[in-house]
């Protein structure tokens, strides 16, 4: 099943899930229509719907869970290079 027909069997529209993503709808459009997602991207796109990720490794003699993904730790934007961030001040 691709993922908007997952989407659409839960009756989201991509508006709706971008809201719960907190991104826009072409973001939700390039997601659906990317064949080589982060495991990340594809959980948190999972998970605003509801849902959760699990995955396996599939041998001929046996199958085996893997643990599963851990919930995506919001990311700190560095510091732009050459900016402090304090401020100095000069007496005259």
């Amino acid at each position: 099943m691709g993922y908007a027909a997952l989407r659409k069997a839960r009756e989201l529209t991509q508006v709706e899930l971008a809201e719960k993503l907190g991104i826009n709808q072409a973001s939700v459009s390039a997601i659906e229509n990317n064949s080589d997602l982060l495991l990340s991207t594809l959980a948190k796109y999972i998970r605003a719907m509801g849902g959760e990720i699990e995955i396996r490794a599939v041998f001929p003699e046996a199958t085996f869970n893997l643990e599963p993904l851990p919930p995506a730790a919001p990311r700190e934007r560095p510091a732009a290079a050459g900016r402090s961030k304090s401020k100095t001040s000069s007496a005259a």
